[in-house]
């Protein structure tokens, strides 16, 4: 009788803890030793994250987007279990976090993060509603891919929704920094949220006219999720 040989999982990789002085300076990851590995540098890195109570995505509305909504007679509010807590300062409305995975790459020079792919999901959602007409979007799913070449940065991140039960490319996504990781906490910013132009007719034509415009800057976010596990790609 022949016995396989057990194959062990290949060791997981760490992040540094790192805490960002401002939002804008990328995040770093530590090295291995060297008598072990090549420097994680040159490798990439997941990480999985999860919700729970103090966890979310914000969603800051732009003042002139909801200007324009009141204009047009569309009220906005949150769907449970999304909310807006109040806070001080305000950061508007929060979306609970389900789970994700975010897959992090360095220069291998710098060792700094220069690229995050993955995706994040939300319950909850947003109501818009004019009169009889409500239109519901639901659900949220960052997609985040973000890389820099050559000191050139290409961010075609993106947010879906389930619009009144559809799943439409929703929103344009443009990170403010890479994700930061600080102890348990992973945060992103996100400087631009955008209307897609299969939102704007979603909405144009739930709602009647033609008002609603692609590429209308809705607001700007930010992601705070727990950290719960670590490993290589």
């Amino acid at each position: 009788m022949i016995r396989k040989k057990r194959i062990g999982k290949p060791a997981w990789i760490g992040l540094a803890t790192v805490i960002a002085a401002a939002m804008l300076v990328p995040a770093a990851l530590a090295d291995k030793p060297a008598s072990k590995s090549k420097p994680i540098a040159a490798e990439k890195t997941w990480v999985k994250v999860g919700g729970g109570k103090g966890y979310g995505t914000y969603l800051k509305l732009d003042a002139a987007f909801a200007t324009a909504l009141k204009g047009l007679g569309i009220a906005a509010a949150p769907l449970t279990p999304a909310s807006d807590p109040g806070d001080s300062p305000d950061m508007g409305i929060r979306f609970p976090i389900t789970q994700g995975k975010l897959i992090l790459s360095s220069d291998q020079t710098t060792k700094a993060v220069n690229g995050v792919r993955g995706t994040v999901g939300h319950v909850g959602g947003l109501s818009l509603k004019k009169g009889d007409v409500t239109v519901r979007v639901r659900n949220l799913i960052i997609v985040a891919n973000v890389v820099t070449a050559a000191a050139v940065t290409t961010d075609t991140s993106k947010l879906t929704a389930q619009v009144n039960g559809k799943r439409i490319d929703f929103a344009t996504l443009k990170f403010a920094a890479f994700p930061v990781i600080a102890g348990k906490t992973v945060t992103a910013t996100v400087s631009e949220v955008r209307l897609t132009a299969a939102a704007a007719s979603a909405l144009n034509g739930a709602f009647g006219g033609s008002a609603i415009a692609a590429d209308t800057l809705v607001g700007s976010a930010t992601m705070t999720a727990r950290f719960v596990g670590k490993g290589k790609v």
